[in-house]
């Protein structure tokens, strides 16, 4: 049986936000595919999760070292702050290869003890890009300040991926950029939560925009549609999502036509996805892949996104975009009333093959070493 240390920035149980649904959904992709796994985790906000023990041989927790400590270093703080001895000591002590989840995870890449083995790094976007994003979109000058330097000493530390033996991009875009710099790299789309293609035939009656509501990103991102393409449409629409802000609610219910469904439980966004006649997926940022994509996708029927969410995903012919809202509010209005056929899950089930958790597990199951 092939082992493997898998090193995780965070708890990925619950798998309820973008990059720890990847790193849950691959351990458990893995684990069906005979690989058993050393999982080690950096503990903060997240306790311990006993339904990792049915998945891992091993799960180890380190505590985060947070704080001005960690910030007042030449290392990015989201690295900085994930260190510590009794986890180089627990992945030094056998020639089981590691797979690390992102640079976050990265402190220990390059250390002698680990040379003689086998090191794969999981990038789930292009991280110094990401945090130059933020830093544009924060609203207090400290943040701006803090995002602009983590972008800065991302795009610094980033060399330590040299030290890799395999860097497994989540993104064809994602994929082209890092051979480009360092090699050795190929594309591993992102794991999930579906297992098949799910999309109803037929006609629905609303239209739905979900994802993490207490992710700025996506507050920016669903305010920008409720006052560019909403407000110029009579059709129900609802927003689903964990967390949203006093500001968003307020502009929620100065619209008659949209209402909001605030923690959904998992039965309840699994219905809403089913449901919805349109997905309407919106982003700012071209970041690795949006897992909210991939799920409107496998459940929903028509999906209706601008060029940003699609690009670096091989995904844009399965999705009618818009490149202005203008373009977005047309097509709203030319399919809404269009039956979903079944020769379009057809199509899914054909371009979704990248997306086969059981292929990809099967992929780094070939890679890594005995």
């Amino acid at each position: 049986m092939k082992k493997l240390h898998i090193v995780s920035f965070i708890n990925p149980y619950p798998p309820d936000y973008g990059g720890v649904i990847d790193v849950y959904f691959k351990i458990k992709a893995l684990h069906k595919a005979g690989i058993a796994i050393i999982l080690h985790v950096f503990e903060y906000n997240r306790p311990p999760s006993p339904e990792l023990n049915a998945l891992c041989e091993k799960v180890f927790y380190y505590p985060r070292k947070t704080g001005w400590v960690s910030q007042f270093s030449f290392l990015p703080y989201i690295v900085s702050s994930r260190k510590s001895e009794d986890l180089l000591l627990n992945l030094a002590q056998d020639d089981f290869p590691i797979l690390f989840e992102g640079l976050h995870c990265c402190f220990y890449l390059n250390h002698p003890l680990l040379k003689h083995k086998q090191k794969l790094v999981r990038m789930h976007n292009i991280e110094h890009e990401y945090y130059a994003f933020l830093s544009k979109t924060k609203t207090t000058f400290r943040n701006r300040l803090y995002y602009r330097a983590e972008s800065f000493k991302l795009a610094r530390y980033e060399k330590v991926l040299k030290f890799a033996d395999l860097i497994l991009a989540i993104s064809i875009s994602d994929a082209a950029y890092f051979d480009r710099k360092y090699g050795k790299t190929i594309h591993i789309g992102a794991f999930h939560a579906n297992n098949r293609v799910s999309s109803k035939e037929g006609n629905g009656d609303f239209i739905l925009m979900h994802g993490n509501l207490e992710v700025e990103e996506n507050e920016s991102a669903v305010l920008h549609c409720i006052g560019n393409v909403f407000t110029h449409t009579d059709f129900p629409v609802i927003i689903a999502g964990k967390n949203p802000s006093d500001h968003l609610k307020r502009e929620i219910t100065r619209r008659g036509n949209i209402t909001l469904t605030e923690n959904p439980s998992e039965a309840e966004m699994d219905k809403l996805q089913h449901d919805a006649h349109i997905h309407l997926c919106y982003t700012f940022q071209a970041s690795g892949l949006k897992l909210k994509l991939l799920n409107s996708l496998f459940k929903g029927r028509f999906v209706v996104t601008n060029p940003l969410m699609t690009e670096g995903s091989g995904l844009e012919k399965l999705t009618e975009t818009g490149n202005t809202d203008a373009e977005i509010i047309r097509i709203i209005q030319r399919i809404m009333t269009c039956k979903f056929e079944s020769e379009e899950i057809t199509k899914r089930e054909n371009l979704l093959q990248n997306y086969s958790n059981s292929e990809n597990a099967a992929k780094i199951a070939g890679i890594i070493h005995s």
